[in-house]
């Protein structure tokens, strides 16, 4: 779909902070694309980044989640705690209620909006 190395590629986007070209990744049919989206769009700022990286913590790949966990808590907005915490409260994976809860304390203390 997308040609060329997409790894590498959707961390170039996100070292640029180009998030219009790391979502279509966040959508990808590979686990590994859809981790590597979350992982780049952590270092974007924008409401579909946002919004991108909070439904990727419902993705059925658990690597995807928990980098989609670490990239809202990089990116510091705190309108994801709520959805971090709820995505904590519904999983059974601890690494992932792990991720989900450090990165909900995190963006508490910070107060970024």
């Amino acid at each position: 779909m997308f040609g060329g190395n997409n790894l590498e590629k959707t961390q170039r986007f996100g070292d640029k902070k180009k998030a219009s070209k790391i979502l279509p990744y966040a959508t990808s049919k590979k686990a590994d694309e859809r981790a590597a989206a979350a992982t780049a769009l952590g270092n974007t700022s924008n409401d579909d980044s946002c919004n991108a990286l909070i439904r990727l913590l419902r993705d059925p790949e658990m690597a995807v989640c928990i980098n989609a966990a670490g990239a809202l808590k990089k990116m510091g907005r705190s309108s994801a705690i709520e959805h971090l915490r709820q995505a904590a409260r519904n999983s059974t994976n601890e690494t992932f209620k792990a991720a989900c809860s450090d990165a909900a304390a995190s963006l508490t203390k910070s107060g970024k909006m």
